[in-house]
């Protein structure tokens, strides 16, 4: 058995550790990549307890040594598709989200009447990039993700939930990360877990729809504040 488990949302798979050595394994448990780990001078682990990811940079901790160690992982190949998943413009781009792996990829291009040109591209912060807007100057990115959630009680449960990000829209830089929280009748506002497809702004709030999970038909607006 593995002495660990870790999710990389950046990639986003599955890391697993056993003695010395890390795996990496697809949303299938399929094997696909697996590493022996050495410590900086070169000496072999030989007792991995613990694995968790901050960002890109996944920690090891050693039973062995006693020590925790901070390493880089080799990101999996890259492939694009033509597959449009989502649009928006401002008025003189456009940002047309495509299907990818390891994440989707985010292509602004020069819009005229009678051309499109490529001006820049950037790694979008999902593998389902369901939206697109432009507001206030920046790109907002809607993804429907599987996310780890800290439940009441304890424990990490790993779920599908929609989220917003924005980003510069000219390289993709990330400027705010978005939780979306659902306003009620009976107390504090409530995680908000109904996948959601599409985004447009009206220059003061942000729209969506349900994808028919239990919200079939439903039209959300989002304060981006």
């Amino acid at each position: 058995g593995f002495s660990d488990v870790a999710y990389s949302t950046a990639t986003p798979q599955y890391f697993m550790s056993k003695y010395g050595t890390i795996y990496r394994s697809d949303e299938n448990g399929q094997i696909i990549d697996e590493w022996s780990i050495s410590d900086p001078d070169s000496a072999s682990l030989q007792n991995i307890t613990g694995i968790d990811f901050v960002g890109n940079t996944l920690y090891i901790a050693d039973a062995t040594t006693k020590k925790i160690y901070k390493a880089l992982v080799p990101l999996p190949t890259t492939s694009y598709t033509n597959t449009p998943r989502a649009m928006a413009l401002d008025g003189s781009s456009m940002w047309i989200a495509v299907d990818a792996t390891p994440v989707d990829k985010i292509i602004k291009m020069s819009v005229s009447t009678t051309t499109a040109t490529v001006i820049s591209s950037f790694d979008s912060p999902g593998t389902e990039t369901d939206g697109l807007a432009f507001h206030d100057d920046e790109l907002w990115i809607l993804i429907n993700d599987k996310q780890n959630v800290e439940m009441p009680g304890g424990g990490v449960m790993q779920i599908e939930l929609p989220m917003v990000f924005t980003v510069n829209p000219n390289n993709g830089t990330q400027t705010s990360k978005k939780v979306l929280m659902r306003e009620t009748d009976y107390g504090p506002p409530e995680l908000f877990q109904t996948l959601l497809g599409g985004l447009a702004s009206d220059g003061n709030v942000l729209w969506t729809g349900s994808l028919g999970q239990g919200q079939d038909g439903s039209l959300f607006r989002i304060d981006p504040n």
